[in-house]
């Protein structure tokens, strides 16, 4: 969905498919993070394959063009916790994912460098790259961290 900065009125809406292989193989993206106005990063977890699949979708006018750039095999969580945040760091080209107050940070092709709990006994609601930093907004009004 393109919204006006000028007016916040919807612009346009599109609808595109994403799948791996086969039109059956469909998948539905619940987190993505825009890296500009024609280019975003989602993940897709397939709870039958066990994995995490990193897509890179790009505008070309009025189509977009989904292309899977990497997975990470297993799970993060094991109480089927959902992706709470996702976020891409262009300087170095990682992800960060976001589960209750874990945080993941994964390469472009999926492996794990890192990960960590931050027991704040809240939850992450969202978090973001901003000039190589990586700021994380908290489920409490008073809720920003910086890691």
């Amino acid at each position: 969905m393109q919204i006006s900065k000028k007016d916040l009125q919807i612009k346009r809406i599109w609808t595109f498919k994403i799948w791996d292989r086969s039109a059956k193989d469909g998948r539905y993206m619940h987190n993505a993070t825009f890296l500009n106005d024609n280019k975003f990063v989602a993940v897709y977890h397939s709870s039958t394959k066990h994995r995490f699949e990193y897509w890179k979708v790009t505008r070309h006018g009025d189509s977009w063009q989904p292309v899977e750039i990497g997975a990470t095999k297993g799970e993060f969580m094991r109480n089927n916790s959902p992706v709470q945040g996702i976020a891409y760091d262009k300087k170095r080209a990682h992800i960060y994912l976001a589960f209750n107050d874990y945080l993941f940070k994964v390469n472009r092709d999926g492996m794990v460098l890192a990960n960590g709990r931050f027991h704040t006994g809240c939850e992450f609601e969202g978090i973001c790259v901003n000039n190589s930093h990586l700021l994380i907004n908290c489920q409490r009004k008073h809720g920003i961290l910086i890691p």
